[in-house]
């Protein structure tokens, strides 16, 4: 944009730089706004994939979130053919919220939960204001149990619906804990391999450091730098002239 151009303003004339800088003031002034008042949903995503579960779980808590489980409800607004409701209790329309906190079943599962820092079902809420609740009043264990019994839970849902099949909420949150006992435990013993795996190599390494650190001989002693069985007496190699 040239002088002749551009468009007149106070005291000048409005060109490509003073218009850089104008835009990049009203940018600047709008991410201050931002800032102020952030968005809780944006911490509530880096939670959920820092958790220390299964990353099914991950998935499953992100779709939960953001509306993404294939509901009734949800089926029947996207035109699948379907009453929209939840075929458990046959009360409500099946939303998100209805499946995993507030059908009858769920409350029963959710009534396992003794000394739980949350109020899960005493109120209609949103799954992502439970899930806030628990950064809030919980630790992540707490959040982590949450979304592993939400995730039990739709899974046994779905048991019940397409298979008639359906164990008691008791045994839906056990299957809860068995599958967070046996992420704990299946990420325990990874790092104590990856520990012992380093420390071997470690040993190795510095044998074999040894090894090249040792001044030349005319008779080199293996026996002293490398570790040989009991039954194997050790032996001097003569190296060849």
């Amino acid at each position: 944009m040239t002088a002749s151009s551009g468009l007149a303003i106070s005291g000048g004339v409005l060109t490509i730089k003073s218009a850089y800088h104008i835009a990049l003031s009203f940018v600047d002034s709008n991410e201050e706004g931002k800032c102020s008042s952030p968005d809780p949903r944006t911490s509530l995503w880096k939670r959920i994939w820092r958790l220390k579960i299964p990353q099914k779980l991950k998935i499953f808590a992100w779709r939960s979130c953001v509306n993404g489980l294939p509901t009734m409800l949800n089926l029947s607004q996207r035109g699948i053919h379907c009453s929209g409701f939840c075929p458990i209790c046959d009360k409500a329309l099946e939303s998100t919220a209805h499946a995993l906190l507030l059908c009858d079943h769920a409350k029963l599962t959710w009534a396992q939960w003794l000394n739980c820092p949350v109020e899960i079902t005493s109120s209609p809420r949103d799954l992502v204001d439970v899930a806030l609740d628990f950064i809030e009043n919980g630790s992540p264990l707490d959040l982590e149990l949450f979304f592993a019994m939400a995730w039990s839970i739709w899974w046994n849902r779905n048991q019940a619906t397409h298979e008639n099949l359906g164990p008691n909420p008791g045994l839906v949150w056990e299957r809860a804990n068995r599958l967070l006992l046996g992420a704990k435990t299946m990420t325990y013993e990874v790092v104590v391999e990856i520990f012992f795996l380093h420390l071997s190599s470690s040993k190795v390494r510095l044998r074999w450091q040894n090894i090249k650190a040792s001044p030349p001989t005319k008779y080199f002693d293996f026996a002293r730098h490398m570790e040989v069985p009991k039954r194997v007496p050790n032996s001097v190699v003569s190296p060849r002239d």
